[in-house]
């Protein structure tokens, strides 16, 4: 693999790095708010890869090693992440690309399908939905989401006693956080949790700044909404949802697929928020397959 840094417009510096041939078809990893390009597993990225791809992940602004931004002085939404996205495909050299998207980042390739029609070849949405707005509404309000799934309190019950704990030592950041990522990968998963305490630790040690990862929020309530137009994208679209997410329920996934003409919907029923580390080959196997199916870019 390869590490790079690029400064883009408006002077914002974003970490990448690529797996794979550099004259393979390029795939864009997208993640999810307040989360670093790592949690694109290295096993994950080697396996998509290996399937003939150059796979892309990157720190998303106020993420990782990438640009750190003053929010009140230069407000964004989630349209000047979808640039972000684009400038760096073109720094990197790539007219069209395969989108990859989790949950926020899910967002972000809606965003780049309906605005860059062009440049997208494909999108795999992953744990994500069509109205963001709704899961804004249950984070803030803390209880049950809108569609009665009041399974997702375990979440927020499990945020607030975190926080309670202030102020953290190392050690307990990362022994707190373990319950966390178990959570998000759902009941059923399989779950290594030195794995992810190892993750956990990478991040860590990656981190500038523990409250910017926050301005995504903001990014995503200044962003006005878009589920009316997604009718209009024309790309191969997969969208693959856990039966067990308990952050975007299934519900969001389903209704995703319903709005996007000739969308497949690929449930997992024992998948979480995210996917886990050991299921890294099958998953590159299904997004290959779908990449194949929409040709070359």
């Amino acid at each position: 693999s390869e590490e790079r840094s690029f400064t883009i417009q408006g002077g914002i510096r974003l970490w990448s790095e690529t797996f794979g041939s550099p004259g393979s078809p390029t795939v864009l990893l997208v993640m999810g708010a307040m989360s670093q390009g790592i949690l694109w597993f290295d096993r994950f990225c080697h396996a998509l890869a290996g399937h003939g791809y150059r796979v892309v992940r990157y720190d998303h602004r106020d993420t990782g090693d990438s640009s750190l931004i003053n929010f009140t002085a230069q407000p964004y939404n989630l349209r000047d992440m979808a640039a972000d996205a684009l400038s760096l495909l073109e720094a990197l050299g790539s007219g069209e690309a395969h989108i990859v998207g989790m949950s926020m980042g899910g967002y972000i390739g809606q965003l780049l399908a309906l605005d860059q029609p062009d440049r997208i070849r494909s999108l795999t949405l992953m744990a994500t939905s069509a109205d963001p707005g709704a899961c804004l509404a249950a984070v803030n309000a803390g209880g049950p989401w809108p569609l009665d799934f009041a399974s997702a309190a375990s979440l927020f019950d499990f945020g607030r006693s975190f926080q309670s704990g202030l102020p953290w030592s190392p050690e307990l950041l990362l022994g707190g956080l373990a319950p966390h990522w178990r959570l998000l990968l759902g009941p059923a998963a399989p779950f290594d949790a030195s794995l992810w305490l190892s993750l956990q630790d990478a991040t860590m040690r990656r981190m500038r700044n523990g409250l910017s990862p926050f301005n995504h929020a903001a990014a995503v309530a200044a962003t006005p909404q878009w589920a009316g137009r997604l009718a209009e994208i024309g790309c191969p679209t997969l969208v693959i949802h856990g039966g067990e997410d308990r952050y975007v329920p299934l519900a969001h996934g389903r209704d995703l697929a319903t709005r996007i003409p000739g969308a497949r919907l690929h449930i997992i029923e024992p998948m979480g928020h995210l996917f886990a580390p050991e299921w890294s080959e099958e998953m590159a196997g299904l997004i290959a397959a779908h990449l194949r199916s929409a040709g070359p870019a």
